[in-house]
C-alpha cells in the first residue's frame, strides 16, 4: 500500500512537471514571438532612419570652408564715397586715404592734438564715415578697424582718430562713443616706410567690421 502511493506520489510529480514545463514553454515561445516582432518593428524603423538620413545628406547645401570665406570676403571691395551697410550693426562710407606728413583735424587750433611724421615714416590718413546701426553705444573702435598691405606682403595696423568738436579735435577711437544712428569721421592712420608714398607698389586697405572684411586699393 505504502509502496503504491508512492508510485501514485511520484507520477503525480511527474506529471505536474511536465506540466508546468510545458506552460513555461508556451510563455516563453510567447515571449520569444513578441520580441521577434518587436526587433522587426526596430529594424524597419532603422531602415526609415538611414533613407531618411542619406534624402537629408543628398539635399543638404555645402558647408563653405574657411578659404571659402576668404575667398568670399576678398570679392567686397570698396569704392570711394559708397557706402556700405552691415545690418544691425553700423555703415561706413570711405571718403578717401592720402599720404601726409602731419595728421590734424581739419579745424585745428593751437591746443589741437596732431601727429607729425617721424624720421623716415609716413602717415597713410584713411578718412571714414562711421554710423552706428546698434541698438546700444559703442565704443567707435569696436564696430571699424582698418589694416594695410604694403606690396603685397606687409601688414600694418592703423589707429583710430575721431573727430570732435566740429573737427576742432581729435578722441581715440578706442575710447570715443558713438550713439545709435549717429555718425562720426573717422581717421584711420597708418604708419608706413616713408618710400612708400612714391614707389608705386601696392597698397591695400581693409576695414573690418563685424568679422567682415572690405577691400579698398587705393593702387
Amino acid at each position: 500500500m505504502v509502496k503504491a502511493f508512492r508510485t501514485i506520489f511520484i507520477v503525480s510529480v511527474l506529471s505536474f512537471t511536465v506540466l508546468v514545463a510545458c506552460n513555461n514553454s508556451d510563455s516563453y515561445k510567447k515571449k520569444i514571438s513578441a520580441l521577434e516582432t518587436e526587433n522587426e518593428g526596430l529594424k524597419k524603423q532603422i531602415e526609415e532612419f538611414k533613407k531618411t538620413m542619406l534624402r537629408e545628406k543628398e539635399t543638404a547645401s555645402p558647408i563653405p570652408s574657411l578659404s571659402d570665406k576668404k575667398a568670399e570676403n576678398i570679392k567686397k571691395t570698396i569704392e570711394e564715397n559708397k557706402a556700405i551697410t552691415v545690418v544691425d550693426v553700423g555703415e561706413f562710407t570711405l571718403k578717401k586715404a592720402v599720404f601726409a606728413k602731419e595728421v590734424a583735424p581739419p579745424k585745428a587750433t593751437g591746443n589741437t592734438i596732431k601727429f607729425e611724421n617721424k624720421e623716415s615714416i609716413i602717415y597713410l590718413d584713411t578718412i571714414i564715415n562711421l554710423k552706428n546701426l546698434l541698438p546700444n553705444s559703442m565704443f567707435v573702435g569696436r564696430i571699424v578697424d582698418v589694416k594695410v598691405k604694403y606690396d603685397g606682403k606687409y601688414n600694418y595696423n592703423s589707429f583710430g582718430l575721431v573727430e570732435t568738436f566740429k573737427g576742432a579735435n581729435f578722441g581715440f577711437a578706442s575710447e570715443s562713443v558713438i550713439d545709435p544712428l549717429h555718425t562720426e569721421i573717422v581717421h584711420f592712420v597708418t604708419e608706413l616706410p616713408e618710400e612708400a608714398s612714391t614707389d608705386g607698389k601696392s597698397i591695400q586697405i581693409s576695414v573690418l567690421c563685424n568679422e567682415e572684411e572690405y577691400i579698398y586699393n587705393l593702387r
